[in-house]
């Protein structure tokens, strides 16, 4: 009898834990901004399972695309230009009074194509207008433009130059 009892407050227990929940109803995706597959915001891409397969073999340091670009670090937004060569990304900061009073140097970088690991589009002060990039030595670049459709231009021209991804 008192594994009966104890069978009974188990199935109390049990039944005391179960909700009904009502039924939720489908919804549909939405039509959101597409990106050969990928979905705005804060997806992610590999380069290489989109990358269709560019030769580029040949061409060195050809000039894809420059853009104006903002470069945003937790402490500091550095303001400047965006070029995208067949074999790297170069971003340079471009100087203004505020910098020349300081007396600090520009910012510049000079990134790797081929060392790019993932691809992130992300949102910067509400608006769609910004990218993350991550590369194979664990660092990462957080770039905004100002242009809405510099974005995906960016991504194109990264694709397009990473044959190798």
């Amino acid at each position: 009898e008192s594994r009966e009892s104890a069978n009974d407050s188990t199935d109390a227990l049990d039944r005391s834990r179960t909700f009904n929940l009502p039924k939720l109803p489908v919804l549909q995706y939405d039509e959101r901004e597409k990106f050969d597959g990928v979905v705005d915001d804060d997806s992610h891409v590999t380069l290489s399972e989109t990358s269709p397969p560019f030769g580029r073999k040949g061409i060195t340091n050809e000039v894809l695309m420059t853009t104006d670009a903002v470069l945003v670090n937790p402490i500091r937004v550095h303001r400047g230009i965006l070029t995208i060569t067949s074999t790297t990304i170069r971003f340079e900061e471009t100087e203004t009074p505020e910098i020349a009073a300081s007396g600090r140097s520009l910012k510049r970088k000079s990134l790797a194509i081929k060392d790019i690991t993932k691809f992130y589009f992300r949102r910067y002060l509400l608006r769609k207008t910004a990218v993350e990039i991550f590369f194979s030595d664990s660092t990462n670049y957080f770039f905004n433009f100002p242009k809405k459709g510099d974005r995906r231009k960016v991504f194109d021209k990264t694709r397009l130059a990473s044959n190798t991804l």
